[in-house]
């Protein structure tokens, strides 16, 4: 196998037994010699039936709603973790529009073209978006809802001066994913992106970030490859909101925020002409 970033080898790297819950059993895990990036194999050969089914059916589960009875009674543990994912996951999307909100405020997001939320799941973060005066269109393979005002493939611009991308790149299986997603950034546009990256995958079976329907596991290395590719020339990098701008021209804009954020923000906001490596 191939590395989906780099094109070198992958090499078998340890293995988790998920007993049969979510329908896995052992997955395995292979590395890439050269950048790191790690990925499942056996997710990355599962047929495209099973792999809609296993995320369609994990996901799901994250939203069931409990019947009153069981509420009432309290016994139900798994949807208080349900709740405290969903509240988690709301103020973080709260956050990140926040801060989409302040760099188009600061001049460093243009609107002379569309933007667009490529992998919005149910559209909160494009809705949080509208919310503040950001028309933000949105698009999923996965999810459609016509009532929503959710694009089409055929609906898709070529390009767009924002394209966000939360919570996405950790389901990708397949280079030509990376580069529809990267493809659409604008000459001068900026690309959102939520995903954890580390300096190296740890070889340990019980890693939170090993969830049934995470694949592909992005190091520093294999971030800054993809920069490089796509020609993006510096990076910001936002830390609660875990939310990196990605910018394909710098800027004196840029640099005047940086000063200004390292007088007022100066653990907030972080910025380097190249990927920013924060998570070392």
């Amino acid at each position: 196998m191939k590395c989906i970033v780099c094109g070198c080898s992958l090499i078998p790297f340890f293995t988790k037994d998920f007993c049969k819950k979510w329908t896995l059993n052992i997955v395995e895990y292979w590395k890439c010699n050269n950048c790191g990036l790690t990925i499942s194999k056996t997710h990355y050969e599962m047929p495209l039936k099973d792999w809609e089914a296993l995320n369609d059916k994990y996901h799901s589960s994250l939203f069931t709603i409990t019947t009153k009875t069981s509420q009432a009674k309290n016994d139900n543990p798994e949807e208080d973790v349900r709740k405290s994912m969903r509240m988690r996951g709301l103020n973080r999307l709260k956050l990140q529009a926040d801060i989409i909100a302040l760099l188009a405020g600061r001049g460093l997001l243009s609107r002379s073209l569309p933007w667009i939320d490529f992998g919005c799941g149910d559209g909160t973060l494009a809705n949080l978006l509208m919310e503040r005066g950001f028309p933000t269109k949105k698009f999923d393979k996965y999810v459609f809802r016509k009532d929503k005002g959710y694009l089409t493939e055929n609906d898709l611009d070529k390009y767009y001066d924002l394209v966000i991308n939360t919570g996405v790149f950790e389901h990708i299986r397949k280079k030509e994913t990376l580069d529809e997603i990267l493809g659409l950034v604008a000459d001068k546009g900026v690309l959102a992106l939520h995903v954890l990256v580390c300096e190296s995958v740890p070889e340990n079976p019980t890693w939170f970030y090993l969830l049934p329907v995470h694949c592909t596991f992005f190091t520093n290395k294999s971030m800054q490859i993809l920069f490089e590719q796509w020609d993006f020339s510096a990076s910001i990098y936002h830390a609660p909101s875990r939310m990196w701008f990605w910018f394909k021209k710098t800027s004196y804009a840029i640099e005047q925020f940086m000063k200004y954020s390292e007088r007022s923000f100066p653990e907030e906001f972080y910025y380097k002409k190249a990927f920013l490596d924060f998570w070392k």
